[in-house]
């Protein structure tokens, strides 16, 4: 009896572990068959989102035709930014470039009037437009020798607005202001050395970031003080300011214009600063004497109009007469050697696939799985300026700017920021030639522009998109990761 039930068990374990080996062998070749399939058929599935070093046996080819063309300066809007450009300077690559800045002034702390002083008698000693330097960050570009700034009041003819906040203001304006200067001061900026002002007395200091002091006309102080002028009554005894509301203030002093006039700047000579008027320290500073009463003797006083704080923007402007790409009469020149990016609205580069269409009918059916800009810099000619920080390639339409799908995906995708060990700037632009691919978009090329350059003077020399026997990495070039897929 013990045999048979000894023969059962070994046989009921036989089989249960025959069913197991055979399940398991089920299960290996099942897995082996879906890699197999996984591996050989490529679906494109995921291989978008995948950097191109990630992607298995991708296809690469960088030999589709790409164009370079420089442009020369354009309008931007010119108001809204983080900080303000001031100054002249003679690129020896990009010719002479000036920034001016025009700024509204403010009635202290936006309060609805304004007292200079006490009661008693007063005099002005002097007035003051301090502007900070953009202390801590980008202070200039170029150079730091001495330039010559001029200060000028908006013109205060009946049909001259004052600055706006809410309007829209681009760096080609240039509104008419008064040819009699209120300020003209020849001034060798120091960029580092913090200002300490004792004044309204010795014991008291005022402490500053770096600024630019310019000393106005006194008259002018006088003006703004008495309001003697423009139709306005006298001061009374008190000198209270008689528009005692901001909107009659502005009609008042509509504005300032600040510039520099340096016509005698040679290449290399000048620079353009970084006016940051959000600092402490700026504004329009007054600096008077009164006869103080209570103590039978003179004492002091000092009362700061704000500016930049309600309208502010830039006017940029570029002679190009004296550089290597200017051809008279032409805004837009062919340049296949060559190519250049230039802050302040200056020159920017287009960049052209004119064939990219044939390419494209000529390996499809495929898919794209990453499609990047090579731009390298050409250092040497580029000068001691450190090139820009970061560059963009836009679309432009009638003269209006768009950024490409790919630039909102993100810096880590899109790129674009300089490379200082490469000396390159690379851009990641799948959607956008995809979109080319897909007929979503016309082939109509892109630009390339300073990112920031409301705020930035600095230039950059390019490779242009020709060729270099000596080293065929030297071009503006556009490399194409892509999939074959069957039919």
């Amino acid at each position: 009896m013990l045999t048979p039930i000894f023969t059962m068990k070994c046989w009921l374990q036989m089989k249960c572990w025959w069913m197991n080996r055979f399940l398991l062998t089920c299960c290996i070749s099942a897995f082996a068959c879906i890699s197999f399939i996984s591996c050989n058929e490529n679906t494109g599935l995921g291989s978008n989102i995948l950097p191109s070093n990630k992607i298995l046996n991708p296809y690469f080819v960088d030999t589709a035709t790409v164009l370079t063309s420089i442009k020369l300066s354009d309008s931007i809007p010119a108001n809204g930014a983080i900080w303000n450009l001031l100054g002249s300077y003679n690129d020896p690559v990009f010719g002479l470039t000036s920034a001016a800045l025009y700024t509204q002034v403010d009635l202290p702390g936006n309060i609805s009037s304004i007292a200079f002083g006490p009661y008693e008698a007063k005099t002005l000693d002097s007035v003051v437009l301090q502007l900070p330097y953009n202390y801590g960050n980008t202070t200039y570009y170029g150079s730091l020798g001495a330039q010559t700034f001029v200060v000028d009041t908006l013109s205060l003819l009946n049909n001259s607005l004052p600055l706006v906040s809410s309007k829209l203001y681009y760096s080609s304006d240039n509104l008419p202001h008064s040819s009699r200067h209120i300020g003209m001061a020849t001034i060798t900026p120091n960029v580092t050395q913090p200002v300490s002002l004792y004044y309204p007395n010795k014991y008291n200091a005022y402490n500053y970031t770096p600024l630019l002091r310019i000393r106005l006309n006194n008259s002018f102080g006088q003006y703004i003080m008495s309001c003697a002028n423009h139709g306005y009554p006298q001061g009374d005894s008190s000198y209270y300011l008689s528009p005692s509301t901001p909107a009659n203030f502005l009609n008042l002093l509509k504005g300032l214009c600040i510039s520099t006039s340096n016509p005698s700047l040679l290449p290399g000579q000048g620079g353009i600063l970084s006016i940051n008027q959000n600092i402490v320290g700026a504004g329009l500073y007054f600096y008077y004497r009164y006869y103080n009463t209570a103590i039978s003797a003179w004492d002091t006083a000092l009362a700061a109009f704000t500016i930049g704080n309600s309208a502010s923007f830039n006017n940029f402007s570029h002679d190009y007469s004296t550089t290597k790409f200017y051809v008279p009469g032409k805004d837009s020149i062919y340049s296949p050697n060559v190519a250049y990016v230039q802050g302040m609205a200056g020159v920017k580069t287009q960049i052209t696939f004119p064939y990219l269409s044939n390419w494209i009918s000529k390996f499809t059916p495929n898919f794209l799985n990453k499609a990047e800009l090579d731009i390298p810099v050409n250092t040497t000619a580029t000068g001691i300026d450190i090139p820009a920080g970061e560059l963009n390639v836009v679309m432009d339409s009638l003269g209006y700017q768009s950024n490409i799908t790919d630039y909102y995906m993100g810096l880590g995708w899109y790129g674009g920021t300089w490379d200082a060990t490469n000396h390159q700037y690379v851009f990641n632009i799948t959607r956008y030639i995809q979109s080319i691919i897909d007929g979503k978009k016309h082939n109509f090329g892109l630009y390339l522009v300073d990112a920031a350059e409301a705020i930035d003077a600095n230039g950059v020399v390019l490779y242009g998109s020709a060729k270099n026997p000596a080293n065929v990495n030297q071009r503006v070039r556009l490399k194409m990761f892509y999939t074959p897929l069957k039919q």
